[in-house]
């Protein structure tokens, strides 16, 4: 069964404890989505721990995938020299 982790908007140090207890809490041995509908904000910190989210769920065997990622976080993404699919496989 998928397990979804919806993200808050701004994913930022304010945010960062509840964005790493609700992704350390996913099951990560199957799919793993991850909501980013509502996300026009992305910190370091909230970067850091989507990226180690990926890399935690594809090494328990798991597939994180980012689903409804808005222009904004593709941008802020962009910026940081990232694409979607190294936040889902913990690339960096």
């Amino acid at each position: 069964m998928t397990e979804t982790v919806k993200l808050r908007p701004r994913l930022d140090l304010v945010s960062a404890p509840d964005l790493l207890a609700d992704l350390m809490s996913a099951d990560k041995t199957g799919p793993l989505e991850v909501d980013a509908g509502e996300v026009i904000h992305l910190g370091a910190l909230g970067l850091q721990i989507l990226i180690a989210s990926g890399l935690e769920t594809k090494a328990a065997g798991g597939q994180m995938r980012l689903r409804h990622v808005g222009d904004d976080l593709e941008e802020q993404l962009h910026v940081s020299g990232l694409t979607i699919q190294n936040i889902e496989e913990g690339a960096t």
